[in-house]
């Protein structure tokens, strides 16, 4: 089984600490690299950003495919009630920043639903 660790921070700025959980980064440069997570409901919500990154996904699994050629990849993460799993496949690099319930709000003048 493969591993990618997990880089953790958390912020330090007093003003992010009650929006801003953790950012963490996540970086695989090894070809044959492959790992399925599963994820569990929480009320947080998580910006995904994956760099040379192809997506396929379904209701209750999503797959990330190294491709050199890939634009930079968002993905926003909302409350949800099921578990899903995440594949990755080959080298990849993600950024996640992880916010407090209702945190992700504070950064727009209109609350966002998810």
């Amino acid at each position: 089984m493969s591993y990618a660790p997990l880089q953790i921070i958390y912020p330090q700025e007093a003003s992010l600490k009650p929006l801003v959980k953790l950012y963490y980064r996540q970086r695989v440069e090894r070809v044959d690299f492959q790992e399925t997570y599963t994820y569990y409901p929480n009320y947080t919500v998580t910006l995904n950003i994956y760099r040379h990154s192809r997506l396929s996904f379904s209701d209750f699994h999503r797959t990330h495919t190294w491709d050199g050629d890939a634009p930079i990849l968002q993905l926003l993460v909302g409350k949800f009630n099921f578990s899903r799993s995440i594949e990755m496949r080959g080298p990849f690099d993600k950024l996640a920043l992880v916010f407090h319930p209702l945190g992700f709000n504070h950064f727009f003048t209109q609350p966002v639903g998810l």
